[in-house]
């Protein structure tokens, strides 16, 4: 039987490969060298296996963390910032979760699903508290709601299609695309220097 593992790496491959859209789990199947059964044995979704995918792709961005992350908060958000650049498929993914694939798992798969990315929380929380040690479990909480939320509004205005970057272009004329690393190092600097201020009542 073919396991997750390769499933979720096939998955990987046909994601950096074509928009998301456009996959479908025969293709999927047919790049992991499976058939559609086996597949569906291990995912009944093509949301669940896309969730695999980007928790797959979560933990290895904290992973990465762990070993590059400075212990000094001066450094602290130029390299959060960096970081996560190196995982654009997890940002093309964290922007569909709440709006296209957790809505489209059963129960089953969405309680999976949340208990895995909770699990990786007190590794992210470490990590945080590499440049702000006293920061509460509340106060990394928040660190990671905001930077999410705004990861995922940031992202795709930084990665336009060719079609809609020609479209903005006949609207707007020349067309100065935004930097996602500097205007994200940016919000994580700012987000630090508020939450370290911000009375949570922790």
């Amino acid at each position: 039987m073919i396991s997750k593992t390769a499933l979720i790496q096939a998955a990987q491959t046909l994601m950096d490969q074509q928009d998301y859209d456009t996959i479908t789990l025969p293709q999927i199947a047919q790049q992991a060298q499976c058939t559609s059964l086996e597949l569906n044995q291990q995912f009944t979704s093509k949301a669940a296996l896309s969730i695999a995918v980007m928790l797959t792709d979560f933990e290895a961005w904290v992973a990465a963390l762990e070993t590059q992350l400075p212990r000094h908060p001066m450094d602290f958000a130029q390299q959060w910032s960096a970081t996560i650049c190196h995982y654009p498929r997890f940002l093309r993914l964290l922007g569909r979760v709440n709006t296209v694939l957790a809505p489209a798992l059963d129960s089953a798969d969405l309680l999976a699903y949340r208990k895995q990315y909770v699990a990786l929380s007190p590794r992210l929380f470490a990590v945080i508290r590499r440049g702000y040690p006293e920061w509460s479990d509340r106060r990394c909480a928040k660190f990671i709601q905001m930077q999410t939320r705004y990861a995922v509004g940031l992202y795709p205005s930084t990665n336009l299609k060719p079609a809609q970057r020609a479209a903005l272009e006949q609207v707007q004329g020349a067309f100065q695309m935004p930097d996602f690393r500097r205007d994200f190092t940016e919000f994580i600097a700012y987000t630090c220097v508020y939450l370290d201020q911000m009375d949570l009542n922790d």
